[in-house]
C-alpha cells in the first residue's frame, strides 16, 4: 500500500526526461470482488485510482453476477477516473502490450520515423520506444508536472501500516496457525503474505497469502534450499506489536519439538466421522513424515462412486491430486459465513503405504476440519461433481 504520487515524483526526480528510462504508465490493480462489497473505497484506494493511466479489474471470476456486477465495479472505477483505460482480468493475466508501450525493432519502418533505443545492451531483440505512441502517460495527468498540489497527492495514507516478522528458532504449530489466520483480527488485514515452516510438514516450504475479503491461499513451494524459517508480512489498519505476538505464539512449544501427540489426545470421534464419510478417506503415511499429530485425509471419489483409485486414475484419467488441490483452494478462497467463521485447510505431499506421492488434506485434531465440516463436505461434493462430470456409469447404487 503506497502513495502513487510519491513514487511518481521520485521517478521523475531520479530519471527526468531520459531515453534510457521513463515513466511509461501508472497501472492500478483492484480486487473486483472486494471493491464490489466495500461500502466506500479507502482514501488510499481513491488516490491510486485517480493517479492511474490503466486499471486492471482483477479477480472478475469471483463475481457471482458477471454482467451486472462487472458493470457496477467499472462504473465505480470511472467515477474516480473517467479517462483511465480499464481491463477486466483473472489473475492479472493481460497481454504486455496493453500496459507497456513497447514496439519491436522494426516499428519505425512503417511510420518512417527514427526509433530511439531504450538500451545499448547487446540483445538479440532489443526493445525500442514506439515512434508513434510515446509514453502512455497523458499530458495533464494528475501526476505530471505540478508541485503536487492536487488533493490526492497530499494523501498521507494514514491508518495503514506494515509489519514483517521472521521466526527461525522453531516451526509453527499448524493448529495454532489455523486459528491465527482465520481470526477476526487477521481477516481485517488488507494483505498478509509469506513463507511458513510448519511442524510435521518440515520438508515443505509453505506459502500463505491473504487478500480481498479475507480470502486465503495456501501453496507448497518445493523444499527448503537453506535453513527453514517462517517469514510473514502484514499490511492493514490494525497492524501493531500485538499482532506480532499473536503470530509468534503460533510456534510449537519447546518441549513439543520431535514429539508426537498421543492417541488419547486425538479427537477420535471426528476422525471416525471422516473415515466413515463417503467423500473422504484417511491416508496413512508410509514413513515418519508426520510427527506433529496431524491426521491426513483426502477426497478420492472411490467410496462416493464405488470405483477403485486405480480405475479412477487409469480408466477415467482423473487426477485425484489435482482434485484435492481444487478442494483446498475452494475452501481457502471462500469468505467467512454469516456467523463470521472462516474456513481454512492446509495440504501436504506425502508418500502413502503403497509408495505413491499423494496430495493430502491436514486435520489437526482440534475442532472441525476447515473450521466447519459441513462447508468442507459441501465443497467436496461440488469438486467431485466437477471432476466426475464425464463419468456416465455410476456404481453408487442410486
Amino acid at each position: 500500500v503506497t502513495d502513487p504520487m510519491s513514487v511518481i515524483r521520485t521517478l521523475d526526480a531520479k530519471f527526468g526526461k531520459t531515453f534510457r528510462a521513463r515513466l511509461d504508465a501508472v497501472v492500478t490493480v483492484i480486487d473486483s470482488d472486494h471493491f464490489l462489497h466495500s461500502p466506500l473505497p479507502s482514501s488510499e484506494a481513491i488516490a491510486q485510482l485517480q493517479a492511474a493511466d490503466i486499471v486492471l479489474m482483477n479477480k472478475v471470476d469471483l463475481l457471482q453476477d458477471n454482467g451486472a456486477d462487472l458493470d457496477l465495479v467499472e462504473g465505480r472505477v470511472r467515477s474516480y477516473n473517467p479517462t483511465t483505460e480499464v481491463y477486466r482480468t483473472v489473475r492479472s493475466n493481460i497481454p504486455l502490450h496493453k500496459i507497456l508501450d513497447v514496439s519491436p525493432a522494426d516499428a519505425g519502418k512503417a511510420g518512417g520515423d527514427t526509433v530511439i533505443p531504450i538500451t545499448h545492451e547487446r540483445t538479440k531483440v532489443p526493445l525500442y520506444v514506439s515512434s508513434t505512441g510515446g509514453a502512455l502517460r497523458r499530458e495533464g495527468s494528475s501526476s505530471v508536472g505540478g508541485g503536487g498540489n492536487s488533493s490526492h497527492s497530499q494523501n498521507k495514507l494514514r491508518g495503514y501500516s506494515s509489519l514483517s516478522v521472521a521466526l527461525a528458532d522453531r516451526p509453527l504449530n499448524l493448529a495454532k496457525l489455523e486459528q491465527f489466520v482465520t481470526s477476526a483480527r487477521s481477516q481485517k488485514l488488507a494483505r498478509m503474505k509469506g513463507v511458513l515452516w510448519i511442524h510435521g510438514m518440515d520438508n515443505n516450504r509453505c506459502v500463505l497469502h491473504l487478500s480481498g475479503r479475507g480470502r486465503l491461499g495456501f501453496e507448497l513451494d518445493g523444499k527448503w534450499s537453506g535453513p527453514p524459517i517462517s517469514e510473514l508480512a502484514f499490511i492493514g489498519p490494525n497492524v501493531d506489536t500485538e499482532l506480532e505476538k499473536e503470530f509468534t505464539a503460533c510456534c510449537i512449544d519447546e518441549d513439543d519439538v520431535g514429539g508426537e501427540r498421543s492417541n488419547s489426545e486425538k479427537d477420535d470421534g471426528m476422525i471416525q466421522k471422516l473415515s466413515n464419510s463417503k467423500e473422504f478417506e484417511i491416508v496413512e503415511s508410509s514413513t515418519t513424515e508426520n510427527n506433529a499429530g496431524i491426521t491426513f485425509f483426502r477426497v478420492s471419489g472411490s467410496k462416493y462412486y464405488n470405483y477403485t483409485d486405480e480405475q479412477i486414475e487409469r480408466d477415467f484419467r482423473i487426477d485425484t491430486n489435482a482434485m484435492n488441490l481444487d478442494l483446498a483452494d475452494a475452501i481457502n478462497a471462500s469468505v467467512a459465513n454469516k456467523e463470521g467463521i472462516k474456513a481454512f485447510i492446509a495440504h501436504a505431499n506425502i508418500t502413502d503405504d503403497r509408495g505413491r506421492i499423494r496430495v493430502v488434506l491436514c486435520y489437526t485434531d482440534t475442532g472441525e476440519p476447515a473450521n466447519n465440516i459441513d462447508i468442507l463436505t459441501k465443497q467436496a461434493r461440488e469438486v467431485l461433481a466437477t471432476h466426475f462430470r464425464n463419468v456416465s456409469d455410476c456404481r453408487c447404487g442410486k
